[in-house]
């Protein structure tokens, strides 16, 4: 009980250090830039859904719903939004930083003979009867026990994880605070943008470690030995057992060949979940090369954008027997009500062996907290990597 208490405790102080250092650093943000429009075939003027539209130069953007629609709201954008989607011509407008925008694009077809599927959203009625991605999705989800690595008897692999904790939205004047220059400037000098929205952010926390692992499928189980860690921080101010308990219960492991994803206290629907073809809508974007595979470029949105599901690009083997996912990119949508998550995108790849199993071997989760719509956030990132497999082969009887 002792111990429940005191976790319950080292938590409550890792969340209340955090919002208190996140509002004692607030200061007035830069003007909000929003940009709302439309993006149309400049030819059948109908709308283009799954476009990227981001400002050129960074990495803050968003993609197109199913009608065309798109909005965008960033302190950090810059004059120039684009337009981008396969089989058509990048278009770019000026727009107005500090203030609110409409802008509609008009996007021509480049006119290049490519075998391609070419996402069309017409006047008709999305139905899932005799469509190609719907055909192509429960596929996936007839294939997923015997793609799902626990269809092996025995595997072992080497894992290396990486959780990483940042301040994000900072600016020049929160750079410039004398008291931070003192005593930080090392880190002050690594400050980067992230890839997701191109927010600029500087780490305070880390945690590192690396471990094996064991499975065994009859009976079931999986056993993880940890043979590194490392944590660095602010000293004397986190607490590293609350901060351990914390980020052990946000980023638990993912796995995409999952019915139900819990995430963030959260249930969501897999996109190869049996219910996914009464949660999502799919569309075949076109095919495409990954890592030396011809794959099926299967893009997915809710139905209902406020249901916990995802919008994203999934990668499938395009062979016709095995069905498997070589690579999937989601993000959630706008409407999910997650508290504080401003963004969050979730990047998998999987990689093959012996010409018949595909394992996960690249594994990123980042997410985007906000206590304010102008305020100070973080970033919690999750970086995995998984290598060095071995199939097949009984462990040690002690293991």
């Amino acid at each position: 009980m002792i111990i429940k208490i005191n976790k319950i405790m080292n938590l409550r102080f890792f969340a209340f250090f955090f919002f208190g250092l996140l509002l004692t650093l607030n200061v007035d943000a830069q003007k909000l830039t929003r940009v709302k429009g439309t993006v149309l075939d400049a030819n059948t003027k109908e709308p283009l859904p799954f476009v990227n539209v981001v400002f050129k130069g960074k990495n803050i953007g968003t993609t197109t719903d199913f009608s065309g629609k798109f909005y965008i709201e960033t302190q950090w954008g810059t004059a120039t939004l684009q337009a981008s989607f396969v089989g058509y011509k990048t278009a770019s407008k000026k727009i107005e930083l500090g203030t609110s925008n409409t802008i509609n694009f008009l996007l021509k077809n480049d006119a290049i003979d490519i075998e391609t599927f070419v996402v069309k959203a017409d006047k008709k009625r999305y139905k899932n009867k005799e469509n190609p991605a719907v055909i192509l999705i429960r596929k996936v989800i007839e294939h997923k026990k015997d793609n799902r690595k626990e269809a092996q008897e025995y595997y072992e692999y080497k894992k290396y994880e990486k959780i990483e904790i940042d301040l994000n939205n900072i600016t020049e004047e929160f750079i410039t605070k004398g008291w931070l220059k003192k005593n930080f400037q090392v880190v002050l000098d690594h400050i980067d943008t992230s890839e997701v929205n191109g927010k600029p952010y500087l780490p305070i926390f880390l945690r590192e470690t690396a471990s094996k692992m064991y499975y065994r499928k009859k009976p079931k189980a999986l056993k993880e030995y940890q043979y590194g860690s490392k944590m660095t921080g602010f000293d004397g101010f986190i607490d590293d057992n609350g901060v351990s308990f914390l980020l052990d219960k946000i980023y638990q492991d993912i796995d995409i060949y999952d019915n139900n994803i819990n995430l963030l206290s959260n249930q969501f629907t897999s996109p190869i979940s049996p219910l996914g073809p009464a949660v999502y809508k799919y569309f075949i974007i076109d095919t495409l090369d990954i890592n030396g595979r011809e794959c099926v470029n299967l893009a997915f949105t809710p139905r209902n954008k406020a249901d916990f599901a995802f919008v994203g690009n999934m990668f499938i083997l395009n062979d016709s027997s095995s069905y498997a996912v070589t690579k999937v990119t989601m993000n959630i949508s706008k409407d999910v009500n997650l508290n504080f998550v401003k963004d969050l995108q979730l990047d998998q790849e999987f990689t093959l062996y012996h010409d018949s199993i595909w394992m996960l071997s690249k594994d990123k989760l980042v997410i985007d907290y906000n206590l304010t719509r102008k305020g100070r956030g973080m970033f919690g990132k999750k970086t995995t990597h998984y290598d060095d497999f071995v199939f097949n082969q009984p462990a040690d009887k002690k293991i």
